[in-house]
């Protein structure tokens, strides 16, 4: 391994390589240690990919194949099952590397454990789809300015309360104007103050 491939490894990222002629896969210790797996164990390719989630096997197959017979290089993210059972969710990057004469050599790649990072996204999506559900029942919505675009963006519910289609182009000045022509001036006021003198209201 190289300086600078170690200086590369760290607790959730590894690396790895596939033979073209032989078909010897290599894995550095950190993937095994991501698969949940003893470190220099034996490894070979057809065992990996029977690692993943069985509805994802065909998909990694896949990739693989068109990398060392079709020289495609890849990224995609899937499910690893470790031993336990346990389910991670991890990311992998292969890269096809040729011989002189541009037949493949190898396939290298880098493997991480993402499963912190997906966790985190569904997490936030669930968080904004209770937080629409619930400004639908208690009819109230969310919005913001950016000080530095002017761009607006407001909830679905804020849509519904003033009966526009949901996602349709809107900015300030037009929010404005859906107000009642005596209290646009204030609105407008309001807003100005708290972009421009960092008041709230």
């Amino acid at each position: 391994m190289t300086s600078a491939i170690k200086k590369f490894e760290t607790g959730e990222i590894g690396h790895w390589e596939i033979q073209a002629d032989t078909g010897e896969l290599f894995w550095s210790d950190e993937i095994y240690r991501i698969h949940g797996l003893d470190v220099g164990g034996e490894i070979d390719v057809e065992a990996a990919i029977q690692a993943y989630h069985p509805d994802d096997r065909e998909k990694v197959g896949e990739y693989v194949r068109r990398a060392l017979e079709e020289k495609e290089d890849y990224q995609f993210e899937f499910r690893l099952v470790r031993p336990s059972g346990e389910i991670r969710d991890v990311k992998s990057t292969g890269v096809v590397r040729l011989h002189p004469d541009g037949e493949v050599r190898s396939v290298f790649g880098v493997f991480q454990d993402i499963t912190v990072s997906v966790k985190q996204k569904r997490d936030l999506e669930e968080k904004s789809r209770m937080l629409q559900q619930a400004e639908k029942l208690a009819k109230f919505g969310h919005w913001e300015i950016q000080a530095d675009s002017g761009e607006l963006y407001w909830s679905d519910e804020i849509y519904r309360i003033h009966g526009m289609e949901v996602g349709s182009e809107i900015d300030v000045d037009a929010a404005i104007n859906a107000y009642h022509p005596d209290d646009r001036e204030m609105v407008g006021e309001y807003v100005r103050r708290a972009l421009e003198e960092k008041k709230d209201y």
